[in-house]
């Protein structure tokens, strides 16, 4: 079996490694990808605990997706939801179809205006700026369906919030791919469906008992527990790496090799895998700019 020579690994530029040869960047490149090749997904999973926590933790937003999609659906069907939002009709409480469609049609162009916008903000600032404009966001919009009492206030809470979505969406799917190693990186990216169906049971749990309540609070009490998952996201974002792949591709070695000894096991061959992610990074980006002229 080829050996990995790390001796002659000395120090990083801004540009990559000063004193690793073509020959060591191959033999690296071939001494990780086979070994992970042949783990299987569960093997993979138990040996990098951090990373399978640092993919639940990016799916709580995936979780938030689910919850805010089926909360204004349910909430439409409250009688103390028409009661605050509907207009008399020959003496029965009707919300405007104008107003659900805009409600609805707002919601998710904003989630598509998000998912672009992330796109940028994640290769500009990194991975974890886009959980924390979707916090932002999602604190900010779910205040404004919270305090809302008529429709114009309320389609303003879900313009910000659909942006919401749109951020966490795209940087979750971003970030997990980015960190996962390949053996797990299905089963990982999975649990974006797994969350988001977890967020619509719990948009039905906690409108399932508050449907008879008569006064305000049946829906606003629905609105005020989407903050449980900015809030958790806003927790656990101090302690979650930065992507090791946009760190390389923006020339930050060192910060990359410490995001990779936080991200990895112990006796992981940390610069082995860097070495792998500056190779990939060099071969994609001549690839991406020949199919985007």
């Amino acid at each position: 079996m080829t050996q990995i020579q790390t001796a002659n690994v000395k120090d990083y530029d801004d540009n990559f490694v000063i004193g690793v040869d073509k020959a060591n960047v191959s033999h690296a490149e071939v001494s990780v990808l086979p070994a992970k090749q042949r783990m299987s997904p569960w093997d993979c999973m138990r040996k990098n605990p951090k990373i399978v926590l640092l993919t639940l933790y990016a799916n709580i937003g995936s979780a938030m997706v689910g919850y805010e999609n089926l909360a204004l659906s349910v909430c439409l069907a409250m009688p103390a939801f028409r009661m605050t939002f509907a207009s008399e009709v020959n003496g029965t409480l009707i919300i405007p179809a104008h107003w659900q469609s805009a409600w609805n049609a707002t919601y998710n162009v904003m989630s598509m205006l998000g998912s672009v916008v992330a796109g940028f903000r994640q290769d500009w600032f990194g991975r974890r700026s886009v959980f924390l404009a979707a916090i932002i966001c999602s604190v900010t919009g779910t205040a404004i369906n919270y305090v809302a009492e008529t429709p114009a206030v309320f389609l303003g809470g879900k313009i910000v919030t659909g942006f919401a979505v749109g951020l966490v969406l795209a940087g979750t799917q971003t970030y997990v791919s980015e960190i996962a190693p390949l053996p797990m990186r299905g089963i990982a990216l999975s649990a974006n469906t797994i969350m988001l169906n977890l967020g619509l049971l719990m948009a039905i749990s906690a409108t399932f008992s508050r449907i008879y309540i008569m006064d305000p609070s049946a829906f606003r009490v629905v609105f005020a527990a989407a903050w449980v998952f900015p809030g958790l996201l806003l927790l656990g974002l101090p302690f979650v790496p930065e992507s090791p792949y946009w760190l390389v591709m923006k020339g930050k070695q060192q910060e990359a090799r410490r995001a990779l000894q936080k991200l990895s096991p112990a006796g992981s061959n940390v610069e082995a895998a860097l070495v792998q992610i500056h190779s990939q990074s060099k071969r994609s980006a001549p690839c991406l700019w020949r199919r985007l002229r």
